[in-house]
Protein backbone atom coordinates (compact mmCIF):
# COMPACT_ATOMS: atom_id res chain seq x y z
CA UNK A 1 0.00 0.00 0.00
CA UNK A 2 2.25 2.46 1.10
CA UNK A 3 4.78 1.17 -2.34
CA UNK A 4 7.60 3.61 -3.11
CA UNK A 5 6.95 5.90 -0.23
CA UNK A 6 7.82 2.54 2.23
CA UNK A 7 11.94 3.33 1.98
CA UNK A 8 10.99 7.00 2.82
CA UNK A 9 9.00 6.37 5.93
CA UNK A 10 11.78 3.57 7.34
CA UNK A 11 14.44 6.83 6.58
CA UNK A 12 12.47 9.42 8.52
CA UNK A 13 11.50 6.61 11.14
CA UNK A 14 15.66 6.02 11.42
CA UNK A 15 16.04 10.19 11.53
CA UNK A 16 13.71 10.67 13.73
CA UNK A 17 15.05 7.50 16.01
CA UNK A 18 18.74 9.07 15.95
CA UNK A 19 17.17 12.44 17.05
CA UNK A 20 15.30 11.03 19.95
CA UNK A 21 18.62 9.01 21.01
CA UNK A 22 20.81 11.78 21.26
CA UNK A 23 18.29 14.18 23.30
CA UNK A 24 17.54 11.22 25.78
CA UNK A 25 21.11 10.24 26.39
CA UNK A 26 21.97 14.14 27.44
CA UNK A 27 19.39 12.99 30.57
CA UNK A 28 18.38 9.58 30.77
CA UNK A 29 21.59 7.37 29.83
CA UNK A 30 20.27 3.81 30.49
CA UNK A 31 16.81 4.43 28.63
CA UNK A 32 18.46 6.07 25.68
CA UNK A 33 20.77 3.20 25.63
CA UNK A 34 17.96 0.02 26.29
CA UNK A 35 14.49 1.64 25.20
CA UNK A 36 13.54 0.38 21.57
CA UNK A 37 12.67 4.21 20.23
CA UNK A 38 15.85 5.17 20.88
CA UNK A 39 17.53 2.13 19.09
CA UNK A 40 14.94 1.78 15.85
CA UNK A 41 17.38 3.44 13.28
CA UNK A 42 19.62 0.51 13.94
CA UNK A 43 16.73 -1.86 12.31
CA UNK A 44 15.69 0.61 10.11
CA UNK A 45 19.32 0.64 8.41
CA UNK A 46 19.36 -2.86 7.73
CA UNK A 47 16.04 -2.65 6.17
CA UNK A 48 17.51 0.47 3.80
CA UNK A 49 19.79 -1.98 2.87
CA UNK A 50 17.60 -4.08 1.55
CA UNK A 51 15.89 -1.37 -0.63
CA UNK A 52 18.53 -0.49 -1.73
CA UNK A 53 19.81 -3.82 -2.89
CA UNK A 54 16.52 -4.63 -4.88
CA UNK A 55 16.89 -0.90 -6.65
CA UNK A 56 20.35 -0.39 -7.38
CA UNK A 57 22.78 -2.66 -9.15
CA UNK A 58 26.40 -1.75 -8.31
CA UNK A 59 29.54 -2.30 -10.61
CA UNK A 60 32.67 -4.27 -9.20
CA UNK A 61 34.47 -0.99 -8.66
CA UNK A 62 31.81 0.50 -6.89
CA UNK A 63 31.03 -2.71 -4.90
CA UNK A 64 34.70 -2.66 -3.59
CA UNK A 65 34.92 0.92 -2.75
CA UNK A 66 31.81 0.53 -1.02
CA UNK A 67 33.08 -2.34 1.27
CA UNK A 68 36.27 -0.22 1.52
CA UNK A 69 34.57 2.06 3.10
CA UNK A 70 32.61 0.14 5.09
CA UNK A 71 35.52 -1.92 6.78
CA UNK A 72 37.18 1.63 7.59
CA UNK A 73 33.87 3.10 9.24
CA UNK A 74 34.04 -0.33 11.54
CA UNK A 75 38.05 0.06 12.47
CA UNK A 76 37.22 3.35 13.17
CA UNK A 77 34.50 2.52 15.60
CA UNK A 78 36.76 -0.40 17.23
CA UNK A 79 39.93 1.72 17.71
CA UNK A 80 38.45 4.91 18.79
CA UNK A 81 35.30 4.05 20.83
CA UNK A 82 36.32 3.34 24.56
CA UNK A 83 33.96 3.57 27.83
CA UNK A 84 33.89 7.49 27.47
CA UNK A 85 32.13 7.48 24.07
CA UNK A 86 28.72 8.77 24.55
CA UNK A 87 26.34 6.04 23.32
CA UNK A 88 23.87 5.16 21.48
CA UNK A 89 22.97 8.62 20.11
CA UNK A 90 24.74 9.13 17.04
CA UNK A 91 27.89 7.62 17.24
CA UNK A 92 26.09 4.25 16.67
CA UNK A 93 25.58 5.15 12.98
CA UNK A 94 29.11 4.74 12.36
CA UNK A 95 29.56 0.86 12.92
CA UNK A 96 26.17 0.56 11.70
CA UNK A 97 26.90 2.45 8.42
CA UNK A 98 30.10 0.86 7.86
CA UNK A 99 27.93 -3.19 8.41
CA UNK A 100 25.62 -1.17 6.23
CA UNK A 101 28.15 -0.67 3.35
CA UNK A 102 29.42 -4.06 4.13
CA UNK A 103 26.04 -6.29 3.36
CA UNK A 104 25.30 -3.76 0.29
CA UNK A 105 28.66 -4.77 -1.12
CA UNK A 106 27.85 -8.40 -1.31
CA UNK A 107 30.74 -11.16 -1.72
CA UNK A 108 32.09 -10.69 -5.13
CA UNK A 109 34.48 -7.45 -4.68
CA UNK A 110 38.79 -7.22 -3.65
CA UNK A 111 37.57 -7.38 -0.29
CA UNK A 112 35.48 -10.66 -0.01
CA UNK A 113 38.28 -12.87 0.89
CA UNK A 114 38.17 -11.27 4.46
CA UNK A 115 34.88 -12.46 4.81
CA UNK A 116 34.30 -15.57 3.04
CA UNK A 117 37.21 -17.41 3.99
CA UNK A 118 36.20 -20.67 6.04
CA UNK A 119 36.76 -18.70 9.73
CA UNK A 120 35.04 -15.70 8.96
CA UNK A 121 32.63 -17.57 7.87
CA UNK A 122 32.29 -19.87 10.87
CA UNK A 123 32.47 -16.77 13.22
CA UNK A 124 29.43 -15.14 10.77
CA UNK A 125 27.68 -18.49 12.34
CA UNK A 126 27.86 -19.05 15.58
CA UNK A 127 27.66 -14.83 15.90
CA UNK A 128 24.39 -14.74 17.54
CA UNK A 129 25.27 -17.38 19.96
CA UNK A 130 28.51 -15.55 20.32
CA UNK A 131 26.23 -12.05 21.26
CA UNK A 132 24.70 -14.01 23.94
CA UNK A 133 27.40 -15.56 25.69
CA UNK A 134 30.19 -12.67 25.37
CA UNK A 135 28.64 -10.06 28.06
CA UNK A 136 28.25 -12.48 30.96
CA UNK A 137 31.89 -14.09 30.47
CA UNK A 138 33.27 -10.25 30.30
CA UNK A 139 31.13 -9.36 33.45
CA UNK A 140 32.64 -12.16 35.25
CA UNK A 141 35.65 -12.02 34.66
CA UNK A 142 36.10 -8.43 35.78
CA UNK A 143 34.45 -9.22 38.83
CA UNK A 144 36.39 -12.21 39.54
CA UNK A 145 39.84 -10.73 38.07
CA UNK A 146 39.46 -7.07 38.71
CA UNK A 147 42.18 -5.67 36.49
CA UNK A 148 43.67 -8.55 35.63
CA UNK A 149 40.95 -9.00 33.60
CA UNK A 150 42.28 -6.02 31.07
CA UNK A 151 45.29 -7.94 30.51
CA UNK A 152 46.33 -9.15 27.08
CA UNK A 153 46.38 -13.02 27.66
CA UNK A 154 42.64 -12.73 29.89
CA UNK A 155 41.28 -11.03 27.16
CA UNK A 156 42.21 -14.03 24.96
CA UNK A 157 40.84 -16.75 27.19
CA UNK A 158 37.56 -14.86 27.63
CA UNK A 159 37.90 -14.79 23.57
CA UNK A 160 38.29 -18.67 23.57
CA UNK A 161 35.79 -19.47 26.20
CA UNK A 162 33.05 -17.60 24.21
CA UNK A 163 33.91 -18.91 20.89
CA UNK A 164 33.88 -22.23 22.24
CA UNK A 165 30.46 -21.79 24.39
CA UNK A 166 29.29 -19.81 21.04
CA UNK A 167 30.15 -23.65 19.06
CA UNK A 168 28.59 -25.68 21.35
CA UNK A 169 24.89 -23.66 21.66
CA UNK A 170 25.56 -23.07 17.72
CA UNK A 171 25.28 -26.71 17.56
CA UNK A 172 22.75 -28.06 20.33
CA UNK A 173 20.66 -25.40 20.03
CA UNK A 174 20.64 -23.53 16.73
CA UNK A 175 21.26 -26.14 14.35
CA UNK A 176 18.59 -28.64 15.91
CA UNK A 177 16.16 -26.26 15.88
CA UNK A 178 16.50 -24.75 12.57
CA UNK A 179 16.28 -28.07 10.75
CA UNK A 180 13.11 -28.69 13.16
CA UNK A 181 14.92 -31.92 14.62
CA UNK A 182 12.93 -29.92 18.00
CA UNK A 183 9.50 -28.15 17.20
CA UNK A 184 8.64 -24.86 18.63
CA UNK A 185 6.26 -26.95 20.87
CA UNK A 186 9.04 -29.34 22.29
CA UNK A 187 11.12 -26.51 22.71
CA UNK A 188 8.68 -23.75 23.97
CA UNK A 189 7.84 -25.44 27.41
CA UNK A 190 11.03 -26.23 28.66
CA UNK A 191 12.16 -22.85 27.60
CA UNK A 192 9.49 -20.64 29.42
CA UNK A 193 10.13 -23.06 32.38
CA UNK A 194 13.64 -22.05 32.50
CA UNK A 195 12.82 -18.70 31.90
CA UNK A 196 10.09 -18.45 34.62
CA UNK A 197 12.32 -20.54 37.09
CA UNK A 198 15.40 -18.24 36.87
CA UNK A 199 13.78 -15.26 36.83
CA UNK A 200 11.99 -16.21 40.09
CA UNK A 201 15.48 -16.96 41.68
CA UNK A 202 16.81 -14.07 40.85
CA UNK A 203 13.59 -11.79 42.11
CA UNK A 204 14.17 -13.92 45.33
CA UNK A 205 17.79 -13.22 45.32
CA UNK A 206 17.17 -9.37 44.97
CA UNK A 207 14.72 -9.02 47.62
CA UNK A 208 16.75 -10.39 49.89
CA UNK A 209 19.90 -8.35 49.52
CA UNK A 210 22.00 -10.99 47.50
CA UNK A 211 21.76 -13.42 49.99
CA UNK A 212 23.45 -12.73 53.01
CA UNK A 213 22.85 -16.36 54.73
CA UNK A 214 25.89 -16.96 52.59
CA UNK A 215 28.08 -14.94 54.09
CA UNK A 216 29.95 -15.31 57.66
CA UNK A 217 28.57 -12.80 60.41
CA UNK A 218 31.60 -11.09 60.01
CA UNK A 219 31.68 -11.21 55.95
CA UNK A 220 28.26 -9.67 56.97
CA UNK A 221 29.56 -7.15 58.78
CA UNK A 222 32.15 -6.39 56.45
CA UNK A 223 29.50 -6.20 54.08
CA UNK A 224 27.35 -3.70 55.30
CA UNK A 225 30.04 -1.83 56.42
CA UNK A 226 31.06 -0.99 52.40
CA UNK A 227 27.42 0.07 51.34
CA UNK A 228 26.22 3.42 50.92
CA UNK A 229 25.90 5.72 53.88
CA UNK A 230 22.18 5.59 53.38
CA UNK A 231 21.85 2.16 54.84
CA UNK A 232 20.97 2.32 57.97
CA UNK A 233 17.65 3.49 57.69
CA UNK A 234 14.16 2.05 58.84
CA UNK A 235 10.84 2.84 57.33
CA UNK A 236 9.11 6.09 57.80
CA UNK A 237 5.98 7.68 57.37
CA UNK A 238 6.91 11.00 57.37
CA UNK A 239 10.41 11.24 55.85
CA UNK A 240 12.51 8.61 53.27
CA UNK A 241 14.18 7.78 56.59
CA UNK A 242 14.07 7.05 60.11
CA UNK A 243 17.47 6.59 62.26
CA UNK A 244 18.41 6.67 65.50
CA UNK A 245 16.23 5.43 68.77
CA UNK A 246 13.25 4.92 66.58
CA UNK A 247 10.92 4.15 69.65
CA UNK A 248 12.06 8.04 71.05
CA UNK A 249 10.85 11.35 69.67
CA UNK A 250 12.41 12.86 67.15
CA UNK A 251 15.02 15.15 67.99
CA UNK A 252 17.35 15.70 64.70
CA UNK A 253 15.72 15.89 61.40
CA UNK A 254 18.35 15.84 58.14
CA UNK A 255 17.60 18.03 54.91
CA UNK A 256 19.15 17.38 51.44
CA UNK A 257 20.08 15.55 48.78
CA UNK A 258 22.37 12.41 48.06
CA UNK A 259 25.06 14.18 50.15
CA UNK A 260 22.94 14.51 53.19
CA UNK A 261 21.67 10.87 52.49
CA UNK A 262 25.24 9.49 52.65
CA UNK A 263 25.40 11.08 56.53
CA UNK A 264 22.62 8.91 58.08
CA UNK A 265 25.15 6.66 58.59
CA UNK A 266 27.08 9.17 60.71
CA UNK A 267 24.05 10.32 62.63
CA UNK A 268 22.59 7.16 63.30
CA UNK A 269 25.15 6.75 65.77
CA UNK A 270 24.82 9.92 68.12
CA UNK A 271 21.02 9.53 67.51
CA UNK A 272 21.17 6.46 69.24
CA UNK A 273 23.53 7.91 71.73
CA UNK A 274 21.26 10.84 72.47
CA UNK A 275 18.39 8.12 72.33
CA UNK A 276 16.65 10.37 70.14
CA UNK A 277 14.67 9.52 66.62
CA UNK A 278 16.18 11.09 63.56
CA UNK A 279 14.18 11.63 60.48
CA UNK A 280 15.99 12.16 56.67
CA UNK A 281 14.18 14.35 54.19
CA UNK A 282 16.00 14.20 51.29
CA UNK A 283 16.02 13.53 47.40
CA UNK A 284 18.81 13.11 45.19
CA UNK A 285 20.16 15.83 42.82
CA UNK A 286 17.67 18.21 44.27
CA UNK A 287 18.48 21.44 46.12
CA UNK A 288 16.56 21.38 49.07
CA UNK A 289 17.09 24.48 50.50
CA UNK A 290 14.22 27.26 50.61
CA UNK A 291 14.25 29.14 47.84
CA UNK A 292 16.55 26.85 45.74
CA UNK A 293 15.95 25.75 42.10
CA UNK A 294 17.88 23.47 39.99
CA UNK A 295 18.04 24.72 36.39
CA UNK A 296 18.37 22.71 33.33
CA UNK A 297 17.00 20.05 35.01
CA UNK A 298 13.81 17.51 33.67
CA UNK A 299 13.31 16.69 37.53
CA UNK A 300 13.27 20.36 38.69
CA UNK A 301 9.46 20.88 39.24
CA UNK A 302 9.50 17.38 41.41
CA UNK A 303 12.16 19.16 43.39
CA UNK A 304 10.37 21.91 43.94
CA UNK A 305 7.58 19.67 45.32
CA UNK A 306 9.85 17.49 47.37
CA UNK A 307 11.56 20.74 49.24
CA UNK A 308 8.49 22.41 50.12
CA UNK A 309 6.29 19.37 51.39
CA UNK A 310 9.86 18.63 53.29
CA UNK A 311 9.88 22.28 54.85
CA UNK A 312 5.99 21.66 55.57
CA UNK A 313 7.02 18.80 57.41
CA UNK A 314 9.89 19.98 59.17
CA UNK A 315 7.96 23.34 60.30
CA UNK A 316 5.77 21.03 62.85
CA UNK A 317 8.12 20.83 65.58
CA UNK A 318 11.84 21.93 66.85
CA UNK A 319 14.10 19.60 66.64
CA UNK A 320 16.97 20.43 65.65
CA UNK A 321 18.08 20.94 61.52
CA UNK A 322 21.21 19.16 59.77
CA UNK A 323 21.67 20.59 56.35
CA UNK A 324 23.68 18.67 53.64
CA UNK A 325 23.61 19.32 50.00
CA UNK A 326 26.43 18.47 47.18
CA UNK A 327 27.64 22.20 47.76
CA UNK A 328 30.77 21.93 45.04
CA UNK A 329 28.87 20.16 41.97
CA UNK A 330 25.96 21.98 40.64
CA UNK A 331 27.91 24.60 39.61
CA UNK A 332 25.79 27.35 37.79
CA UNK A 333 22.25 25.28 37.60
CA UNK A 334 20.87 26.48 40.82
CA UNK A 335 19.05 29.84 41.42
CA UNK A 336 17.25 31.31 44.28
CA UNK A 337 13.66 32.29 43.35
CA UNK A 338 12.94 34.58 46.14
CA UNK A 339 15.53 36.94 44.80
CA UNK A 340 16.25 35.82 41.07
CA UNK A 341 18.72 38.10 40.45
CA UNK A 342 20.45 36.94 36.95
CA UNK A 343 23.87 35.86 36.46
CA UNK A 344 24.64 35.44 40.65
CA UNK A 345 27.41 34.12 42.23
CA UNK A 346 26.60 30.59 43.17
CA UNK A 347 28.21 31.37 46.63
CA UNK A 348 25.75 34.05 47.14
CA UNK A 349 22.72 31.48 46.36
CA UNK A 350 24.09 29.14 48.54
CA UNK A 351 24.06 31.94 51.26
CA UNK A 352 20.36 33.31 50.45
CA UNK A 353 19.54 29.40 50.66
CA UNK A 354 20.82 28.65 54.08
CA UNK A 355 19.46 32.25 55.10
CA UNK A 356 16.03 31.70 53.22
CA UNK A 357 15.91 28.00 54.90
CA UNK A 358 16.72 29.77 58.68
CA UNK A 359 14.00 31.98 58.38
CA UNK A 360 11.69 29.84 56.88
CA UNK A 361 12.05 26.77 59.93
CA UNK A 362 11.62 29.23 62.61
CA UNK A 363 14.56 31.76 64.17
CA UNK A 364 14.49 29.41 67.49
CA UNK A 365 15.78 26.21 66.15
CA UNK A 366 19.81 25.07 65.99
CA UNK A 367 21.00 24.10 62.32
CA UNK A 368 23.83 22.63 61.59
CA UNK A 369 25.64 22.64 58.00
CA UNK A 370 28.19 19.76 57.00
CA UNK A 371 30.65 21.71 54.66
CA UNK A 372 32.24 20.33 51.59
CA UNK A 373 33.79 17.09 52.15
CA UNK A 374 36.78 15.37 50.13
CA UNK A 375 36.04 14.15 46.12
CA UNK A 376 38.66 11.26 45.46
CA UNK A 377 36.55 11.01 41.70
CA UNK A 378 37.98 7.37 41.44
CA UNK A 379 35.28 5.38 40.46
CA UNK A 380 35.79 1.00 41.17
CA UNK A 381 33.19 -0.85 40.39
CA UNK A 382 30.42 -1.47 43.99
CA UNK A 383 30.15 -5.50 43.21
CA UNK A 384 33.53 -6.13 43.61
CA UNK A 385 33.96 -3.92 47.25
CA UNK A 386 31.92 -6.46 49.87
CA UNK A 387 33.04 -10.14 50.15
CA UNK A 388 31.38 -13.14 48.40
CA UNK A 389 31.28 -16.42 49.22
CA UNK A 390 33.75 -17.06 46.13
CA UNK A 391 36.83 -15.71 45.67
CA UNK A 392 37.66 -12.45 43.57
CA UNK A 393 40.45 -10.38 43.23
CA UNK A 394 40.28 -7.29 45.72
CA UNK A 395 39.75 -3.76 43.97
CA UNK A 396 42.96 -1.90 43.67
CA UNK A 397 42.59 1.13 45.91
CA UNK A 398 42.27 5.21 44.85
CA UNK A 399 45.17 7.16 45.49
CA UNK A 400 44.68 9.38 49.15
CA UNK A 401 43.48 13.15 48.23
CA UNK A 402 46.31 15.52 49.14
CA UNK A 403 44.90 17.54 52.31
CA UNK A 404 45.84 20.40 49.94
CA UNK A 405 44.02 20.13 47.49
CA UNK A 406 40.69 19.64 49.70
CA UNK A 407 41.66 22.81 51.29
CA UNK A 408 41.91 24.54 48.48
CA UNK A 409 38.66 23.55 46.68
CA UNK A 410 36.68 24.28 49.74
CA UNK A 411 38.15 27.70 50.61
CA UNK A 412 35.62 29.73 49.65
CA UNK A 413 32.59 27.74 50.60
CA UNK A 414 34.09 27.20 53.99
CA UNK A 415 34.45 31.09 54.31
CA UNK A 416 30.99 31.78 53.80
CA UNK A 417 30.06 29.26 56.14
CA UNK A 418 32.36 31.03 58.70
CA UNK A 419 30.63 33.90 58.06
CA UNK A 420 27.11 32.75 58.29
CA UNK A 421 27.71 31.41 61.56
CA UNK A 422 29.25 34.56 62.80
CA UNK A 423 25.90 35.84 61.86
CA UNK A 424 23.99 33.42 63.80
CA UNK A 425 26.01 32.07 66.24
CA UNK A 426 23.55 31.63 69.07
CA UNK A 427 21.76 28.99 65.97
CA UNK A 428 24.52 27.98 63.67
CA UNK A 429 27.02 25.72 63.78
CA UNK A 430 29.54 23.85 61.21
CA UNK A 431 31.24 20.40 60.78
CA UNK A 432 34.07 20.02 58.23
CA UNK A 433 34.07 16.01 57.37
CA UNK A 434 37.79 16.63 55.95
CA UNK A 435 39.09 17.02 59.46
CA UNK A 436 37.88 13.70 60.31
CA UNK A 437 37.97 11.56 56.50
CA UNK A 438 41.90 13.40 56.45
CA UNK A 439 45.21 12.82 57.92
CA UNK A 440 48.25 15.69 58.69
CA UNK A 441 48.80 15.96 54.23
CA UNK A 442 46.43 13.14 52.86
CA UNK A 443 42.86 12.30 52.87
CA UNK A 444 42.77 8.25 52.63
CA UNK A 445 40.03 6.92 50.11
CA UNK A 446 39.97 3.86 52.56
CA UNK A 447 42.00 1.99 55.39
CA UNK A 448 42.54 -1.73 55.95
CA UNK A 449 40.57 -3.16 53.18
CA UNK A 450 37.58 -0.69 53.98
CA UNK A 451 36.52 1.70 51.21
CA UNK A 452 35.44 5.12 52.75
CA UNK A 453 33.70 6.40 49.59
CA UNK A 454 30.79 4.38 47.59
CA UNK A 455 31.50 6.37 44.42
CA UNK A 456 33.66 8.95 43.49
CA UNK A 457 32.42 11.14 46.31
CA UNK A 458 29.71 9.57 47.77
CA UNK A 459 30.64 8.00 51.43
CA UNK A 460 30.12 4.49 51.96
CA UNK A 461 28.90 3.46 55.73
CA UNK A 462 32.25 2.81 56.68
CA UNK A 463 33.42 6.24 55.73
CA UNK A 464 30.00 8.13 57.11
CA UNK A 465 31.17 6.30 60.66
CA UNK A 466 34.35 7.42 60.49
CA UNK A 467 33.21 10.83 60.25
CA UNK A 468 30.05 10.53 63.13
CA UNK A 469 32.70 8.50 65.68
CA UNK A 470 35.35 11.97 64.71
CA UNK A 471 32.26 14.46 65.54
CA UNK A 472 30.73 12.91 68.25
CA UNK A 473 31.13 15.47 70.69
CA UNK A 474 30.58 17.92 68.25
CA UNK A 475 27.23 16.08 66.92
CA UNK A 476 26.38 15.41 71.04
CA UNK A 477 26.67 19.18 71.62
CA UNK A 478 24.56 20.44 68.91
CA UNK A 479 22.00 18.00 69.28
CA UNK A 480 21.78 19.01 73.06
CA UNK A 481 22.10 22.74 72.62
CA UNK A 482 25.39 23.91 73.95
CA UNK A 483 28.19 25.56 72.30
Amino acid sequence: MLGRALPLLVLGIAGLSVGVAQATLATDGPGAFYLPTNRAFEFAIGMLVIFAEQKLILPAVARSLLAAAGLTLIAYAIASFDSTTPFPGVNPLIPCLGAACMIWAGDRHALSPLLTNPLAVRVGLVSYSLYLVHWPLIVYASYILGDGAKSATAKMLIFALAMALAELMYQRVETPYRQRRSSLLRVAGPAAATIVSLAAIAFVANRQDGWPWRLSAQARELADLQRFGFWPCAKSAQSKCAFGSLSEPVGLQLLGDSFAEHYVAALDLVAKRAAIRGEAYTAEGCPLLAGLVRTEFDGSDDCKRQRDRYLAAIRHNQAAVVLSQSWMTYGGSIRNELSPEVNAPVLQIWRAGIENTIRDLGSGRRFLIIAPGVEPNCRRTMSRFAPGPLWHAPSKACPSVPLERVHASNREFNLMLEQLRDRYPDQLYVLYPDRYLCGEAECPTGVDGLWFYWDVDHLTVAGAQRVGYGAANQLLEFIRGRK
